[in-house]
């Protein structure tokens, strides 16, 4: 019932992103449309490349994680305004790039990248919050949960938050205990896509109106 719940919480993203293409234009959220179109075809995809083709598992999650942690960084890169802040995410790119390079050198048949999987969540959560930090500091936004990018960025937050150590565990896990734990990977990746499509169906707005005014029609 859980995993039923994940797969159509995968689609509802793309579906409201589509639905209110017209107040998703701009703020970058077609990165986060890409994102979320990517996540829901990769789970019908990833069985396929396995079972059929026979990718080796530990490979195709690496590159799952590799274009997710790309595609979430381009959007906080360009969210944050700050230029002295901007940095982070290159300098953390490199950083990341080094542990994946590292990850495939040192792969012992695991089927899940741990350190590429893990180190992508610290650096998320850091962009994360210098991102908010940022909006907290702009003078021009009075109520920061009135913007887009603050829910897209929430369910970043939220979501690395909670998997960082289930990550960081994970390939050592036996298949019982992957059935066992990876339903907290499922509950959060719920919450995250939940706070994107509300992110989606709001409605822009450059100034801070009543928050009854972002979900007015169409």
């Amino acid at each position: 019932m859980l995993y039923l719940l994940f797969i159509i919480s995968e689609l509802l993203p793309v579906v409201f992103y589509l639905a209110f293409h017209k107040r998703n234009k701009q703020e970058g959220l077609q990165v986060i449309f890409a994102y979320c179109l990517f996540s829901f075809a990769m789970e019908f995809l990833a069985p396929l490349l396995k079972n059929v083709f026979h990718v080796n598992g530990f490979y195709l999650y690496s590159a799952f994680t590799i274009i997710e942690y790309f595609l979430l960084t381009i959007f906080l890169y360009r969210s944050i305004k700050d230029p002295r802040l901007r940095y982070v995410p290159i300098i953390g790119s490199l950083a990341f790039l080094g542990m994946v390079v590292a990850s495939f050198v040192h792969n012992r048949s695991s089927n899940f990248d741990s350190p590429s999987a893990s180190g992508e969540n610290v650096l998320i959560i850091i962009y994360s919050i210098i991102f908010l930090y940022g909006q907290i500091k702009d003078p021009s936004i009075l109520f920061v949960y009135y913007t887009k990018k603050f829910w897209v960025v929430i369910a970043f937050f939220i979501y690395f938050s909670a998997t960082l150590f289930l990550f960081l565990y994970a390939s050592n896990f036996s298949t019982q205990e992957h059935k066992n734990y990876w339903y907290i990977n499922n509950i959060f990746d719920i919450i995250k896509n939940i706070f994107f499509c509300i992110a989606f169906s709001m409605k822009k707005n450059k100034t801070p109106n009543p928050i009854e005014n972002y979900y007015a029609d169409i």
